[in-house]
């Protein structure tokens, strides 16, 4: 017939993602909050919606990095010391990465540029880095975090 298709390069689940989906299944719980951003975030770039993808893409990363860090307090931690770490911004916390208990990760610096792309998306409707290059490059950042995490 002489057609041929083009299909990009998508992200392949890995063994622990699956695990841990699976495990969320078997137990009747719902899968990890920051999977659906970072779902979303895939068709949101298929559909065009970059801004909209970008920040799907921060709000998983968020979602990921503020459950690990809550999962690190101590359960005795007074309920005003966790209200206080939950209003931290991620300016912040990605400046203190480690001083907040957070591991060392290849992807921070881009995590911390999707953070500032994300923030200028918010508060000024546009970035002009906010292309899909960037998307391509902050999601596989995120695909990194959320592995390490």
């Amino acid at each position: 017939v002489g057609r041929y298709f083009l299909v990009p390069l998508q992200h392949v689940t890995t063994q622990s993602e699956w695990q841990e989906i699976v495990s969320a299944l078997r137990e009747g719980v719902e899968p990890p909050i920051w999977y659906d951003y970072l779902f979303s975030a895939k068709k949101r770039i298929e559909d065009g919606d970059t801004l909209a993808a970008i920040l799907d893409l921060a709000i998983a990363s968020e979602a990921r990095i503020r459950m690990f860090m809550d999962e690190m307090l101590p359960s005795e931690l007074p309920a005003g010391f966790k209200r206080a770490i939950d209003r931290m911004n991620m300016s912040d916390v990605t400046a203190n990465w480690q001083a907040c208990g957070l591991p060392n990760i290849p992807e921070l610096a881009q995590i911390k540029l999707l953070f500032e792309v994300r923030n200028a998306i918010m508060h000024r409707g546009r970035d002009e880095r906010a292309d899909a290059t960037f998307f391509t490059t902050a999601s596989k950042a995120v695909l990194g975090l959320l592995e390490a995490l």
